[in-house]
């Protein structure tokens, strides 16, 4: 499942359904704007979703992301998958859950969760977007690879009536692509600062 190394946290992003919603008797809305989706982003305070991700060895994965912005993201992945992920502003820790061996660490600034713990965020940033489309009741946004030092892109995969994040797509430098299928983000629920501690957990592994 995730790759573990640099590769394993590039977790990626795709809608759950292109499908076109009707509007009931008028038109559709239009699409959010690239400040609608920043803003969207940054109002997320706290929330948890179920998700399934899809490997680029055709695996498909599941678990629960935990998230409390800005900067703190928890992964945790079903049986018989043993990985743990937690994310904060400055890096990213991969435990091995049946391991007391040290986790993989990696800066936060080399993977994609860069774009949802800052501080500010800003997806029409010309550093980093690449493309936007938004077709029936779906908006991706292409974003460059978070790292200088890596290939590959990033897809943010938005609904759009209402506003909402379902995934993403992460696109290696062979363009194969991991993507992750959000199942409902559940915004605004209360969420433990030391589920995202990775000292605290590196602790509690050592005992």
């Amino acid at each position: 499942m995730f790759r573990i190394g640099l590769a394993c946290v590039m977790v990626a992003m795709l809608t759950v359904s292109t499908a076109s919603s009707q509007q009931t008797g008028g038109e559709r809305p239009p699409p959010p704007t690239l400040e609608q989706l920043s803003d969207y982003l940054m109002d997320i305070s706290t929330g948890w979703t179920r998700f399934k991700q899809l490997n680029v060895n055709g695996s498909l994965s599941s678990g629960v992301i935990l998230m409390s912005r800005p900067g703190k993201v928890r992964l945790e992945y079903d049986a018989p998958n043993t990985t743990l992920l937690i994310a904060t502003k400055w890096r990213v820790a991969i435990f091995d859950t049946k391991s007391n061996m040290a986790p993989t660490i990696i800066p936060t600034r080399s993977t994609p969760f860069r774009y949802f713990l800052s501080d500010e965020i800003d997806l029409s940033d010309p550093d980093f977007l690449v493309d936007y489309l938004a077709s029936g009741n779906t908006t991706q946004v292409m974003l460059k690879s978070p790292s200088p030092d890596l290939s590959g892109h990033v897809v943010l995969h938005f609904s759009n009536d209402p506003v909402e994040i379902v995934g993403w797509t992460f696109y290696d430098r062979f363009n194969q692509p991991t993507r992750v299928f959000l199942e409902g983000f559940n915004p605004g629920i209360a969420i433990e600062d030391t589920l995202f501690d990775i000292d605290a957990e590196i602790r509690s592994r050592s005992n």
